[in-house]
């Protein structure tokens, strides 16, 4: 054994279940089939609790802007034609902006309390898209296998 980490230090989907918002989202048809997705939403929640969130220090090393095709600028994404990448990019930017559209309403429409709709702006909800992104790794869960 190199290197242990106890289980409550992750930043996981085990948070989902013991928080009534949280698991009443979860219960939403595109979260509980976008585990990953959900994962972005607890990670933005932990964000937005600041230095009252266990997190706090974990969550500031991670960056602010990425290279991945999500967050190209127009003359990025064009740069890629044509191969079948442009394509494969232009339609993730655009089931991106689909899912940030449809959890605004929802966030909107529970009045959710740990995670705002006013603050629930697109460009938070792609920093936390992109850190999942980039970031996620299979760990054990002990409520979400």
């Amino acid at each position: 054994l190199v290197m242990s980490v106890p289980e409550d230090a992750f930043l996981s989907l085990d948070i989902v279940k013991p928080d009534r918002e949280l698991s009443a989202l979860y219960q939403h048809p595109l979260l509980a089939s976008m585990p990953s997705m959900m994962l972005s939403l607890v990670l933005l929640r932990e964000r937005l609790r600041g230095e009252n969130s266990s997190f706090a220090r974990y969550i500031s090393v991670f960056p602010r802007e990425f290279s991945i095709p999500m967050f190209f600028e127009p003359d990025e994404l064009a740069a890629l034609q044509p191969s079948h990448v442009h394509h494969l990019a232009l339609v993730r930017a655009r089931n991106h902006a689909r899912q940030y559209c449809h959890l605004y309403a929802l966030l909107a429409s529970r009045a959710a309390q740990s995670i705002p709709a006013r603050d629930f702006t697109f460009d938070a909800f792609s920093w936390a898209v992109g850190v999942v992104m980039t970031r996620q790794n299979m760990v054990p869960s002990r409520s979400y296998d």
